[in-house]
């Protein structure tokens, strides 16, 4: 029998909301880990002080960008399908970071995890809407599903530093390799492939426009970084692209 959009067993549920909460509790403790391990970074892979803002803003304009087209390929293509490839593209790029042996090769693998990230970040919340029904039980998983995040970003910055002293800022990503493949066997057992939805719109050039909006509006604190908070460039083409934002 085909298994839809509604509910699984109890059992089930459990498993699942397990599956949810660590994989999204792995993007946020990375977001913790990087801010911490930056210094070290800066020192072992050679940025310059302009270029190390780079990398939030790869992983962060790649995220923008690709979130809202993520989670319609969730609605288009099955959210246990976009879960895995998110999940799995995350992971793959997780260790080529903790293995960089150059400022090139980090920041581009940190433009792929934000690509991952953007894909898994939308169909977790969605498989949390399609497995609790509407009412109490939703609201109590949905809850859990917040409050993961504040905790694991507060978490992650001790964690991080930790690593970072003790250790090494590249464990922080390497971490991800076996907890990426354990969510991936996981969601492949306990998360039943919702149906496709074939009445679902293709992407409207709106949506387009405004994934391009985002990035853009993404790359205005790296700009600002070079021509100055104060410039009017940097201004006119903030309130512009916000504007165009709001429109689409």
């Amino acid at each position: 029998m085909p298994h839809g959009n509604t509910a699984t067993s109890p059992p089930h549920k459990t498993a699942i909301l397990a599956i949810i909460l660590i994989s999204y509790v792995m993007i946020v403790l990375d977001i913790s880990v990087v801010l911490t391990g930056l210094p070290k970074i800066h020192n072992e892979l050679g940025f310059t002080d302009a270029g190390l803002a780079w990398v939030q803003s790869a992983y962060t304009l790649t995220f923008g960008g690709f979130l809202l087209l993520g989670a319609r390929a969730g609605d288009i293509l099955g959210r246990r399908r976009m879960f895995v490839i998110g999940i799995a593209i995350f992971t793959v790029a997780s260790v080529a970071i903790g293995a960089s042996q150059s400022s090139a090769w980090m920041l581009s693998w940190r433009a792929v995890q934000g690509l991952g990230s953007a894909i898994l970040a939308p169909t977790t919340l969605a498989l949390l809407q399609t497995t609790y029904d509407e009412g109490e039980e939703r609201v109590r998983a949905v809850s859990f599903y917040s409050a993961a995040a504040g905790v694991s970003a507060t978490v992650g910055l001790v964690v991080g530093g930790l690593l970072a002293d003790w250790l090494s800022w590249r464990i922080g990503f390497l971490i991800n390799l076996p907890i990426g493949i354990a969510m991936i066997i996981a969601a492949r057992i306990y998360i039943h492939e919702t149906n496709r939805r074939r009445n679902v719109r293709p992407a409207r050039r709106s949506d387009v426009h405004a994934g391009h909006g985002c990035l853009r509006l993404r790359l205005h604190p790296v700009r600002a970084g070079r021509l100055g908070y104060n410039d009017f460039r940097y201004h006119c083409r903030s309130h512009l692209h916000s504007l165009c934002v709001c429109l689409d």
